[in-house]
C-alpha cells in the first residue's frame, strides 16, 4: 500500500475486496455497496478511484456511475 493510501486500511471492506472487482452482477455490487454506507473512508476511496480511473467499486459507485459523476460534475448538472 503506498503512502498516499494509507486510509485503505481503515476501510470497512478490508478482507472483502473480492467483491467490489466485478461490478456488473446485481447481488455482488449491492453487497460491496453495503460496506461501503458504514464505512469511514468513503469519500477517500470515492476520490481515488474518479483521480486514478479504477476498475470495479469504490467509494459507493461502480465505474460506470463514477464516469457518470464525472460527466454531471464536469458540465455542471446535478450531481446524485
Amino acid at each position: 500500500m503506498t503512502t498516499e493510501m494509507k486510509w485503505a486500511s481503515k476501510a470497512a471492506c478490508v478482507g472483502n475486496s473480492e467483491l467490489f472487482f466485478e461490478d456488473t452482477r446485481p447481488t455482488q455490487v449491492r453487497k460491496a455497496k453495503s460496506f461501503c454506507k458504514v464505512c469511514v473512508v468513503k469519500d477517500k476511496c470515492l476520490t481515488h478511484a474518479i483521480e486514478n480511473g479504477e476498475l470495479g467499486i469504490w467509494g459507493g459507485m461502480t465505474a460506470n456511475e463514477r464516469r457518470i459523476y464525472r460527466l454531471q460534475k464536469r458540465n455542471g448538472t446535478e450531481v446524485a
